[in-house]
């Protein structure tokens, strides 16, 4: 009986998990879809939708249909998407709460496909306002293009201090000051109330009439009449020397910035006028935003990925324990990955979400051959997050005869500039250990054959740059990153530079001379009333000059009065 019981409860309870695996069976497909969907989009922060997911039971594994991945920064576009995921899971390590996939299929995986409806999610994925902050914080801003037209001189001088002209203005400050202090002087000097006491008191000693009686007597104090009187002009006759002095300074001052402005035209000049050396900088103008952008989305993507389980959260799933995700390792995934010019092969190894378990790096290389329009193509991966304080990633990859058509580079120049068509060769070597950054792209077009739209534009450098543009048949650039995630430079040199400065060189030195001519007239013409006006000026040391010479004629004229008869 006991044994009978015995069979029964075993029957009884074998009926149970078999109702609970097809109530499982009927109802884990929606729940795996559900999962992939809610966790993906927080991954991300934007929309991750799965059209399907059939999970079997032998083996035991899952397949995932139509999933897409919204690409944060472009709600209408999806960054990925997969035809179907296929893998299967070992049951055991389930009861651990450990997701173990020793194989993975990803099939007709696609980059930057559009969507039906946008993929934004609130308070998740980014918004105008957060892209243009995330900008301005970062280190992609924008070099301004160097202007290529002739600059209008009359807006130049009407935003621009002329230190000619302040020049100007303080010499004409500076005769008022010195006019002033002239008189003052003139108050110290001998005046012609002294100098003509001085016959007074050589007419009392002479006793009038100049007659000998008493003179002789007083010939002593009559030679220290004529030292006094010889002794104010002297101080009369240096004073008006000094004043000279000072007004032919003065003169040349007026004289010298009126007729040469070029210390104002040069400076100008220098700020406004392109010069070969501002062409030095043209490939960060015409690539190196674009180069720096493409930096930092790839540092979003990693940053978003690195921890899983620790961005933003939807308002339903706050409540949960951040970061509590269970142990998921992919041992081996393989992927077709659907290109424009055709289908790579791609190999992913250990995928994990606690790598430090693991205790080995995430692996990764893709590559293909022989496509439409790409000779070649390889990546190749290694994500070390083993030791949590020091994690090692690094990427190689390489690009080579890929045909470049009717690209059109997206630097804001004003000029279109588009590559009809090129081979490049593109090869990438970075790394990220810990927080330190450190890449080299480097970039290689032949048979090329660029377009520039210089319609819009009359200038004669305009057409420099269009023509010595047109005529590349050949280009290397590189880029070279360096520096922290959070603070990094991203350096970008060509023979772009080399190329412009050479064939612009004559035309920038006319044009340079051009803007100097202008500057020079309009400057000279607005100090001519100013210079004008300091000049007359000087005038005012008229009146000062003339009573130096006036005192100096009277006490010559008493000097020559005070003589001893024989």
């Amino acid at each position: 009986m006991n044994k009978w019981l015995g069979l029964k409860g075993l029957a009884v309870g074998l009926g149970v998990i078999v109702l609970v695996a097809i109530i499982a069976l009927l109802m884990i497909d929606g729940i795996i879809e559900k999962n992939v969907e809610k966790y993906g989009t927080q991954a991300v922060g934007a929309r991750v939708d799965l059209a399907g997911a059939d999970l079997s039971l032998f083996p035991l594994g899952v397949t995932l249909t139509g999933l897409e991945v919204t690409n944060p920064d472009s709600p209408m576009e999806n960054a990925v998407k997969a035809a179907t995921i296929k893998f299967t899971l070992d049951a055991m390590p389930l009861l651990e709460k450990k997701v173990i996939i020793d194989d993975m299929t990803m099939d007709r995986v696609q980059f930057n496909t559009p969507r039906q409806a946008s993929g934004a999610v609130p308070g998740l994925t980014p918004t105008a306002e957060d892209k243009a902050k995330e900008k301005a914080a970062s280190r992609c801003g924008a070099v301004a293009m160097p202007a290529l037209g002739l600059s209008d001189v009359s807006s130049i001088l009407s935003s621009e201090k002329l230190e000619s002209l302040d020049a100007v203005k303080a010499v004409k400050a500076d005769i008022a000051t010195q006019q002033t202090a002239w008189k003052k002087k003139l108050g110290g000097l001998p005046d012609q109330e002294k100098l003509e006491s001085y016959k007074a008191r050589f007419e009392k000693l002479t006793g009038g009439g100049g007659q000998l009686g008493g003179f002789l007597t007083a010939a002593g104090d009559i030679q220290n009449i004529q030292k006094d009187i010889q002794r104010d002009l002297d101080a009369l006759k240096n004073a008006q020397n000094n004043l000279n002095s000072e007004i032919a300074v003065l003169n040349r001052k007026i004289d010298r910035l009126a007729a040469n402005p070029m210390a104002d035209v040069n400076r100008l000049a220098d700020k406004y006028a392109l010069s070969p050396q501002s062409l030095s900088n043209m490939s960060r103008v015409l690539m190196g935003d674009q180069m720096c952008q493409w930096v930092q989305k790839a540092l979003g993507w990693y940053d978003r990925f690195k921890k899983p389980g620790t961005g933003k959260q939807t308002p339903e799933a706050k409540s949960e324990a951040a970061g509590d995700i269970p142990f998921v390792l992919v041992r081996k995934a393989e992927a077709s990955v659907v290109l424009k010019s055709g289908t790579i092969k791609g190999v992913f190894k250990d995928i994990t979400t606690m790598p430090q378990q693991l205790g080995k790096p995430t692996t990764f290389e893709l590559a293909g051959q022989k496509l439409d329009g790409l000779d070649l193509i390889k990546v190749l991966g290694s994500l070390d997050h083993s030791n949590p304080a020091q994690s090692i990633n690094t990427l190689k990859g390489i690009v080579q005869g890929y045909l470049l058509e009717n690209f059109k580079l997206p630097a804001d120049t004003g000029v279109p500039i588009v590559i009809k068509k090129a081979i490049a060769d593109l090869e990438i070597d970075s790394s990220l250990r810990g927080e330190d950054l450190a890449a080299l792209i480097t970039a290689a077009l032949k048979q090329t054959s660029l377009s520039v739209d210089t319609s819009a534009q009359a200038s004669p450098l305009v057409k420099a740059l269009g023509g010595a543009l047109e005529d590349l048949s050949t280009l290397t650039a590189n880029a070279d990153v360096n520096g922290t995630l959070e603070n990094y430079i991203v350096t970008v040199k060509s023979d772009v530079d080399r190329i412009l400065k050479s064939a612009m060189g004559k035309v920038v030195h006319q044009q340079t001379a051009a803007l100097k001519k202008q500057l020079k007239t309009q400057i000279s013409a607005q100090l001519q009333g100013p210079a004008g006006e300091a000049k007359g000026a000087l005038g005012g040391f008229g009146d000062i000059q003339g009573e130096l010479e006036k005192r100096l004629n009277i006490g010559g004229n008493v000097l020559g009065d005070l003589k001893l008869p024989l």
